[in-house]
């Protein structure tokens, strides 16, 4: 019998369904929504109903919605809600009948 292991580095921390993410590519002005999955040390998880390169660089604005709290929770010691992050890997959600992408950055 063959078991899956991952090999994640950090541990991560899931989010509430209403944390969300605007972002857009770096020194561009039109932004995109996405949800927010996942945090860690190693970067985040969001889900976008949009395709983004692996490589580029991506400006996310965090919104807590009424989860603000939990927002700061998550990341002590945070002290904005803006990032400029890189895309490191991005792949479609086939059983998502809407479509939409798997997205990590750092």
């Amino acid at each position: 019998m063959t078991t899956s292991r991952e090999n994640r580095r950090h541990a991560r921390q899931g989010c509430p369904e209403d944390m969300t993410v605007k972002y857009a590519y770096f020194n561009r002005t039109q932004y995109f929504d996405a949800r927010l999955r996942n945090v860690s040390d190693g970067g985040v998880l969001i889900t976008s109903r949009n395709e983004l390169h692996k490589g580029a660089f991506v400006t996310m604005h965090f919104n807590a919605g009424s989860s603000s709290r939990h927002f700061s929770a998550l990341r002590p010691g945070l002290r904005c809600s803006l990032a400029i992050v890189q895309i490191q890997w991005c792949r479609c959600l086939e059983d998502d009948p809407t479509g939409g992408y798997e997205v990590g950055a750092r």
